[in-house]
């Protein structure tokens, strides 16, 4: 058994069914979003991340995630997404900037990773 696989079980263990993992996303205390690897659009945003962005659930998923990136960072935002979703990186930390839907600017630390479903995507 390979590390991903005990990885994921374990997390299977925790979190238990996916009425349980939804409950979990939705309350955790950090922004969390769940984006589509093809599409780049959010698929869940938990309300946190929906508070610092200014965005409803719904609105973001209508948004791909370079959107929302400060047009200074989004080139290398979308590089370093590429990467993720081409298996270059397996994850990577850094401060970035988010533009509100009021226009504002807000900083933030940042941690992206990739999940694959049962599929392998």
């Amino acid at each position: 058994m390979n590390q991903g696989t005990e990885t994921s079980r374990e997390l299977e263990s925790l979190i238990g069914d996916q009425a349980d993992f939804q409950k979990w996303f939705a309350q955790a205390g950090p922004g969390l979003a769940l984006c589509d690897a093809r599409s780049r659009r959010p698929l869940f945003a938990n309300l946190m991340f929906q508070r610092i962005v200014g965005y409803s659930e719904v609105e973001l998923r209508g948004m791909a995630v370079e959107e929302l990136c400060h047009p200074a960072e989004r080139s290398v935002e979308l590089e370093r997404y590429c990467q993720l979703v081409a298996g270059e990186l397996a994850n990577y930390e850094t401060r970035k900037r988010y533009l509100r839907k009021d226009g504002s600017v807000v900083s933030v630390r940042f941690t992206g990773s990739t999940v694959s479903g049962a599929e392998g995507t």
